[in-house]
């Protein structure tokens, strides 16, 4: 709760009591004593609330003992149920908080290996994050025979996309190789400069001016990462979209808050 501090004409601009608090009539004004749970009273909307502390503790759910097997569920990245394989240091539950409403969590020692049904794993995940509101601590555990199947679901998967991704490397790679020897790109900047724009602004220009002779295009650089294409007249926005498109580095992907990196040659 944010609270302001108003001019009092009694005692000039800024004037605040001398209290612990900065909001007079709020628990820890002067002469004053409140427990965290002793209920107040707000003056402003006489509602009866609790005094707001910095840290709040974890909910009893998160205070479930964990052991290797302990079933656990999260929605982070469609991972969906999973099982504790192995747990690091010391467990301390009492410690883990929230700060900031539910923003964060801190506090808990020990961290935890977690393989998940849907063929992943996570490697020393944080007490407090496992503890946290993004996580369920389930009171089904597995049995050992499930988590060995597991296990081995989860490893397949992980070789079969690691294959994949050696094998798209490879073909890249060669398409590169491909491209390069292409007479139409001769005329092109060839370099390693991937995210900054500067070399992508430089072959859109090149290729802008070879597919719209006669036509003045201003292609800029305004700040790392972007490239602003202006033009008067002659082509449409589609027809210079699908040149300087080619040059696109990725997309934001805004159901997962993060940016996509494209792999096109």
């Amino acid at each position: 709760m944010r609270c302001r501090t108003r001019p009092d004409r009694r005692k000039g601009k800024g004037y605040r009591p001398r209290s612990a608090h900065p909001c007079p009539g709020r628990p820890g004004t002067a002469g004053e004593e409140r427990s965290a749970t002793t209920p107040w009273r707000d003056p402003m909307n006489s509602i009866l609330a609790l005094r707001p502390t910095a840290a709040t503790p974890a909910s009893t759910p998160g205070q479930l003992p964990i052991v290797v097997g302990t079933r656990v569920s999260t929605r982070l990245y469609n991972r969906g149920e999973g099982f504790v394989t192995a747990i690091h240091g010391e467990q301390q539950p009492g410690t883990v908080r929230s700060f900031g409403g539910v923003v964060g969590m801190m506090g808990g020692r020990a961290e935890f290996d977690i393989v998940f049904l849907s063929g992943s794993f996570s490697r020393r995940l944080p007490e407090c994050i496992l503890r946290g509101v993004q996580w369920r601590i389930l009171d089904r555990p597995g049995s050992e025979a499930e988590i060995a199947t597991t296990i081995a679901n989860a490893e397949a998967v992980q070789a079969r996309l690691a294959a994949e991704v050696t094998a798209a490397d490879v073909a890249h790679e060669a398409e590169l190789a491909r491209l390069r020897a292409v007479p139409e790109h001769a005329a092109l900047r060839q370099g390693d400069e991937r995210h900054g724009g500067k070399l992508a602004a430089a072959n859109i220009r090149v290729e802008l001016r070879r597919a719209f002779p006669g036509v003045k295009f201003s292609v800029r650089v305004p700040h790392h990462g972007s490239v602003y294409v202006r033009w008067t007249s002659g082509p449409t926005r589609q027809e210079v979209e699908a040149i300087a498109n080619r040059y696109q580095g990725g997309h934001f992907d805004g159901m997962e808050d993060i940016y996509r990196s494209a792999r096109s040659p």
